[in-house]
């Protein structure tokens, strides 16, 4: 495809498609591998669970549940999908039996693995328990070691049971609960140790509790058996205990073993079918869901749809089935001519769609995330192929930093193959954008050359104009231009900051008005297109020569002052004559014009005729001002006169609306060229931002170890060379996190802002929708289904 594909949408033609019920779906599915037919719905008053085909459409959300979970045990074990093999039957009752059986085969045999592996729990914590008691059991305690003054119990119960032992295992979540109730339960008279049971399911704690009294350790018992603990008693002989517990343990191991073996060999005989069967259910569901939509006469169905009118040809042959070598009869599809269009048809716009490809997709989706372009509505994404990497370049403008994201982007493009493979949400959000990064990347290159910026530092590629060496600085010849971009001196000059300054401001407010002036002829062509001449007359004009003469005289006055060599400057040193005017400040005198049309201060003379200036200052102020009236009156008079003519009942806005409605979008267009100009100067903040940091970052970690050499002065290159090795890595890491990350970020969404609001506002209406051709990509929501089920 080309750039030119992105300029309009296709041309699309409402048909009208004629099926027979009894190979309706035969039909659908033909043209399904197409993705050329947008379905209208034929009865949208209809309630879902009322149309015909929506048990259908229930039974086949139902089976793609039971898929999802076969898929997801198949996912889950971690066996690898085969290439997808045919299933034999395609009826969606065979599969659901194929599935249904699948299901409950697996679903027998997990519950026994899941029972098998809880018992080999069990014998593995009986085990760890046999182990480990020598840990925890203390031999020496005796009934006089406690403290019997704070103990609650009665001596009588102490001297008859004496100290009991209580073997228990505990998660060690519930380990400090568990031995708070113990404590309260055995009145205070409770010694334990306790020791970690590693390499189980689950992290448990071996207990060994001395309590004194049957009863006491009756209670204790339950206590431990409510936290989900288990209560052992240690067998006499020890090692065999042992021996035989390692054995049945091995015994269980075998068990699941082939128990896995089982379930993996159930997965793996269907996972050679499970993305055909996915195929299946998605052909079955969106092909019910789209014979919801059809109306049905006896025998027949009909519905209307819309068609690239490209593909209309194609599309026929597969409806009708001449494809296949025989025509199904009774199915047909015919373009709809526009005379017979219903009231309802002629007020909806048709769907839009574009042609895009991996490098114009991501230009598209900025446009389509601000809105839909209508149908045969100029694209924005067409101009942002190369606006916006250049609007994102004036702000980010420095050959180093460019070229380092430049190489980052080029090594996606170069390892794209590979890096499709990747899931991360994060890196896949990055990748999607890989040739945007590129494209603002080398246009940050190309700014940087024209600032003359790498790393904050003056390059002298074509030999400097100027001495260098002298105070004040002085041309060392008769052609004092540098061959492009900023004089590297300018970077070394004292009065640096105002001077750049003063130029990427100009720069700013000169690309930002002739890109809300081109947003305007676009609107002009837009209209002419659609054959909304009034609208040309009663808004356009308006719009255009408002903001025209005012804010295009701006940009002259700028250009014209760069070009003019005014005395009183390094360049032209004579004193200002009176038809040699000193350099007058351009705010001042813009301000002037509404401030007091007709008359021109001495100091803001710009032209050497005065009253030139004075007469076109004038003529501009007349222009805004008519320019304005025209706006706000001329639309609501044709609207009145209109509504008049041609009442419609249906249309409740009243003459006072109309003016009310007019009036706030005059002002808010005025106010808006005002605010959207200075919205543009983002683009020298952000600049003036970034060349700061740069130069921050490298005077204090760069400068400063550099400063440390002394002429003569061994000690100090040699403690400035260890302390450059550390400071070029500071200064390293914060030029790749702070600027090439951070600050890329931030001028990436400043320039979208710019583009959605400050360009597009001036042309764009995007209140189109999307041209979603009926494919089994084309993402059916899940929802509407679910909502069937449950109203069902």
């Amino acid at each position: 495809m080309s750039a030119k594909e992105l300029w309009r949408s296709k041309t699309m033609v409402l048909t009208e498609i004629v099926l027979k019920r009894d190979s309706s779906f035969q039909a659908l599915e033909n043209v399904i591998p197409l993705k050329s037919l947008h379905f209208i719905d034929s009865q949208p008053d209809v309630p879902p669970f009322q149309r015909p085909f929506t048990n259908n459409v229930v039974k086949v959300a139902e089976l793609e549940t039971k898929y999802n979970y076969l898929r997801n045990a198949i996912e889950i074990s971690a066996i690898e999908i085969p290439q997808p093999q045919p299933f034999t039957d395609h009826s969606i009752l065979s599969l659901e039996e194929v599935i249904d059986k699948a299901i409950v085969e697996l679903k027998s045999l997990q519950a026994d693995l899941v029972q098998a592996e809880q018992k080999r729990e069990n014998v593995a914590e009986q085990l760890k328990v046999i182990q480990n008691a020598s840990k925890v059991n203390a031999t020496s305690i005796s009934i006089d070691h406690v403290n019997q003054k704070d103990a609650l119990i009665s001596d009588a119960e102490q001297m008859e049971d004496g100290l009991m032992n209580l073997l228990f295992v505990i998660p060690k979540k519930t380990f400090i609960p568990c031995m708070r109730g113990l404590f309260r339960a055995a009145f205070g008279v409770l010694h334990f140790e306790s020791t970690e049971l590693s390499d189980l399911a689950e992290e448990k704690e071996l207990v060994s509790a001395f309590i004194a009294g049957q009863e006491a350790v009756r209670r204790c018992t339950r206590i431990v058996q409510s936290m989900g603990g288990r209560v052992y008693e240690l067998p006499q002989n020890i090692v065999q205990a042992e021996n035989d517990t390692k054995s049945q343990l091995n015994t269980y191991d075998t068990s699941l073993y082939y128990s896995k073996q089982r379930v993996n060999a159930i997965l793996t005989k269907n996972a050679v079918y499970i993305d055909h069967w996915n195929e299946i259910i998605q052909t079955n569901k969106i092909i019910n869901h789209t014979l919801n939509m059809f109306t049905i006469d006896n025998s027949y169905m009909r519905v209307t749809a819309y068609v690239p009118e490209e593909r209309f040809d194609l599309v026929k042959q597969h409806i009708e089935g001449q494809f296949q070598g025989m025509q199904q009869l009774g199915s047909s599809i015919r373009i709809i001519p526009k005379e017979s269009y219903t009231p309802e048809q002629l007020k909806t716009q048709p769907p839009t769609q574009f042609n895009t490809n991996k490098y114009t997709h991501v230009f598209q989706n900025i446009v389509n995330s601000y809105g839909i372009p209508c149908y045969k509505e100029i694209n924005p994404a067409f101009f942002y192929l190369y606006q916006f990497p250049f609007t994102f370049s004036i702000m980010f403008g420095d050959i180093g930093h460019g070229i380092i994201n430049a190489l980052i982007s080029m090594l996606m493009l170069i390892f794209e193959k590979r890096l499709l493979k990747v899931r991360n949400d994060m890196f896949e959000l990055i990748f999607m954008g890989r040739y945007i990064i590129f494209m603002m990347s080398l246009y940050s290159i190309i700014s940087g050359f024209m600032y003359n910026d790498i790393f904050a530092l003056g390059f002298n590629m074509f030999n400097t104009k100027y001495n260098v060496y002298q105070s004040p600085m002085t041309h060392t010849g008769p052609n004092p231009t540098y061959n492009f971009g900023i004089d590297p001196a300018w970077h070394w000059a004292g009065n640096s900051m105002i001077f750049l300054n003063s130029y990427k401001m100009k720069v700013s407010i000169v690309i930002g008005i002739s890109q809300m002036l081109f947003g305007l002829i676009i609107k002009c062509v837009n209209l002419v297109n659609q054959k909304k001449y009034i609208d040309i007359f009663l808004v356009w004009i308006p719009e255009f020569f408002f903001m025209f003469s005012f804010f295009g005289y701006m940009v002259f006055c700028i250009i014209f002052k760069w070009f003019v060599n005014w005395p009183g400057t390094p360049d032209n040193t004579r004193s200002p004559t009176v038809n040699e005017p000193a350099p007058p400040a351009l705010i001042n005198m813009l301000i002037q014009i509404f401030l007091s049309p007709g008359s021109i201060d001495p100091s803001n003379q710009l032209f050497s005729d005065i009253d030139f200036q004075t007469n076109l200052q004038l003529g501009i102020f007349a222009v805004a001002v008519l320019m304005v009236v025209w706006l706000a009156v001329a639309e609501p008079v044709h609207k009145i006169i209109h509504k008049k003519r041609h009442p419609d009942p249906n249309d409740d806005s009243g003459v006072g609306d109309i003016i009310v409605q007019q009036v706030i979008h005059t002002i808010e267009y005025v106010l808006g060229t005002i605010s959207h100009t200075a919205s543009y100067l983002r683009l020298w903040a952000l600049s003036l931002a970034h060349a700061q940091l740069a130069e921050v970052f490298f005077d204090q970690l760069i400068g400063l170890t550099m400063g440390m050499v002394k002429p003569g002065d061994t000690g100090s290159y040699i403690i400035a060379g260890l302390s450059t090795i550390i400071s070029y890595g500071g200064w390293f890491g914060a030029s790749i996190g702070v600027l090439c990350l951070m600050e890329y970020l931030s001028a990436f969404l400043h320039c979208l802002r710019l583009a959605w609001i400050e360009f597009n506002s001036k042309f764009f209406v995007a209140e189109g929708y999307s041209f979603e051709g009926f494919g089994i990509e084309c993402g059916w929501p899940i929802d509407v289904t679910a909502q069937m089920a449950r109203v069902d």
